[in-house]
C-alpha cells in the first residue's frame, strides 16, 4: 500500500479516506478512541496540504449509527470542522 505522502495533495484537493472507526460502544459511548487516534496522522497530512477530507467508516453491522464515534472524533480532530451525514 503506498503512503499517503506519495499522494499530491494540492490546495482544495478532496481525499476520500477509509477508515476502520469500528469502536468498542457501550450505551452509546465510545470506550476506546485508539482506531480514531490511528487515522490522525493521515487525516492532518491532507488538511496540512489545505484539502478536505471525506471520512467512510461503518460500525459494527450497519445497524447502529456512528453519530457518537463523529463526536468522539471532534474531540480528537480539536479545531477542525467535522461534518456529519448519514446515509438515508
Amino acid at each position: 500500500m503506498k503512503s499517503i505522502k506519495e499522494a499530491k495533495i494540492l490546495p482544495g484537493t478532496i481525499a476520500i479516506v477509509r477508515t476502520d472507526w469500528d469502536v468498542p460502544m457501550k450505551d452509546g459511548k465510545v470506550l476506546d478512541d485508539k482506531r480514531i487516534e490511528a487515522s490522525k496522522k493521515t487525516i492532518e497530512y491532507v488538511l496540512e496540504k489545505q484539502g478536505k477530507v471525506i471520512v467512510i467508516s461503518h460500525l459494527g453491522d450497519g445497524a447502529d449509527s456512528l453519530a457518537p464515534v463523529v463526536e468522539q472524533a471532534r474531540c480528537v480532530f480539536k479545531g477542525v470542522e467535522i461534518d456529519f451525514i448519514k446515509e438515508t
